[in-house]
């Protein structure tokens, strides 16, 4: 099934888990100038979407789940009925690309929602993926309902999904093969 399968997240895994997790704070205005060793780069800030620059040359991309509000649950509903949802984050991922200077490392990482958000970005224009180092897709959304935008990129090394079996939207598309590259968890 699987060339990497683990049920354990390392220590980068878990350090870019909580940096998304910052992304959410984007949403209410609380997001900290500096998180960790991580400094956020607030001209590309947007309502999905957070940048952080480390001192090492890493940049990484975050991009947030759902919200309460009319235009995710929106999204999500287009998740459940077409497996996709609109190519909301597309040209923010291009800017920041256009703006990240070639010797920087650049991942990405997203939860839930933003999972979608970012393949959905990939599949509209193929050269962003090829910027990014690694994306790092925590709890990605899934429908039994349709195919979804995310099936495509299960076999992707350069993505890594991160699992929670216990989680009915992330475990929703257990009986395909499965990603190649993914983290099974179970809290």
């Amino acid at each position: 099934c699987c060339d990497s399968v683990r049920d354990s997240l390392d220590e980068t895994d878990q350090a870019y888990a909580r940096l998304t997790d910052q992304s959410y704070k984007m949403y209410d205005g609380t997001v900290p100038d500096q998180y960790e060793h991580w400094q956020r780069v607030p001209e590309f800030d947007s309502n999905y979407v957070s940048v952080w620059d480390s001192e090492d040359s890493h940049r990484f991309i975050s991009v947030r789940g759902t919200k309460p509000n009319l235009k995710d649950l929106g999204e999500d509903l287009k998740i459940t009925a077409m497996g996709a949802p609109d190519n909301l984050i597309g040209g923010e991922l291009r800017k920041i690309l256009d703006h990240t200077r070639p010797d920087k490392t650049v991942d990405l990482g997203a939860h839930s929602l933003g999972t979608s958000l970012a393949l959905t970005a990939y599949q509209h224009d193929d050269t962003l993926q090829d910027r990014i180092h690694q994306s790092y897709l925590y709890n990605p959304a899934f429908t039994p309902f349709h195919s979804n935008v995310t099936d495509a990129f299960e076999a992707d090394d350069r993505v890594r999904y991160f699992i929670d079996l216990s989680d009915v939207v992330s475990a929703g598309d257990l009986g395909s093969v499965g990603p190649k590259n993914v983290v099974y968890r179970n809290n």
